[in-house]
C-alpha cells in the first residue's frame, strides 16, 4: 500500500514539474548568438517595452554577480535602494520564501510607496556607482550616479526564468507608473551578454 502511495506522489510531482516547465517556458529558453538576437527576443516580451533594460559590462560582470546578485537570497530581486549606497532592509516575512512572487511584489511595493527618507536602510557597499552597465537597446554606457536621485529598484532578468516572473514585472511596472516620480526601476540582465557580438 505504501509503495502505491509513493509511486502516486512521484507521478504527481513529475507531472507538476512538466506542467510548470511547459507553462512558463522554463529550460526551453532561447540561446541568442548575437546581441541583436537578444534584443529582438527581449522586445518580443511586452513587459520590457519602454523599460530600463541594462546588461552588466565585462569589466565588472563577475564582481557584480558576486557582490550584489549572489549576495541576495532572491532570484530576481537584487535590491531596493534608497540611493546609490543605501539598501532598503527587507522584511522578515520576505525571508520566509524569497522566491515567492507575492513576497517579492510586497517588498518592491513597500519601496515604491514610501519615499526614500522614510525607508529603513543600511549601507550597501560597494556603491552602485562603482559598477558599469550598458543599455541593451544601443550598447551605450550607463552608471548609477553617486548622488541621491530617489529610490532605485533592481530586478534580475534572464531567459532561464522563462515567463515565470513576467506577470510580476508587469504589475511592478504598473504600480511604478502610478507613482509620480521618485523611483527608478531597472531590469538587469544577468546572462553574460557582453560576450555576444
Amino acid at each position: 500500500m505504501n509503495s502505491i502511495k509513493y509511486i502516486s506522489v512521484i507521478i504527481i510531482m513529475a507531472s507538476c514539474k512538466m506542467y510548470v516547465t511547459k507553462k512558463f517556458d522554463l529550460q526551453t529558453y532561447a540561446k541568442p548568438k548575437t546581441k541583436e538576437e537578444y534584443r529582438v527576443l527581449i522586445n518580443k516580451k511586452k513587459v520590457f517595452k519602454n523599460s530600463n533594460v541594462l546588461y552588466i559590462d565585462s569589466v565588472c560582470y563577475a564582481k557584480f554577480l558576486r557582490e550584489k546578485y549572489f549576495s541576495t537570497p532572491s532570484p530576481i530581486l537584487i535590491g531596493c535602494f534608497a540611493n546609490d549606497s543605501l539598501l532598503c532592509k527587507k522584511s522578515k516575512d520576505f525571508y520566509s520564501n524569497t522566491s515567492c512572487v507575492m513576497k517579492i511584489e510586497k517588498e518592491v511595493e513597500a519601496c515604491l510607496l514610501n519615499d526614500s527618507t522614510s525607508l529603513t536602510t543600511e549601507v550597501a557597499l560597494p556603491k552602485l556607482s562603482t559598477y558599469s552597465f550598458r543599455w541593451l537597446q544601443n550598447d551605450s554606457a550607463f552608471k548609477f550616479e553617486n548622488k541621491n536621485n530617489g529610490a532605485i529598484v533592481l530586478l534580475a532578468i534572464s531567459f532561464k526564468f522563462g515567463t515565470y516572473y513576467d506577470e510580476l514585472f508587469e504589475r511592478i511596472k504598473m504600480l511604478s507608473n502610478k507613482i509620480n516620480g521618485g523611483v527608478s526601476i531597472y531590469f538587469i540582465i544577468i546572462d553574460p551578454l557582453y560576450k555576444l557580438k
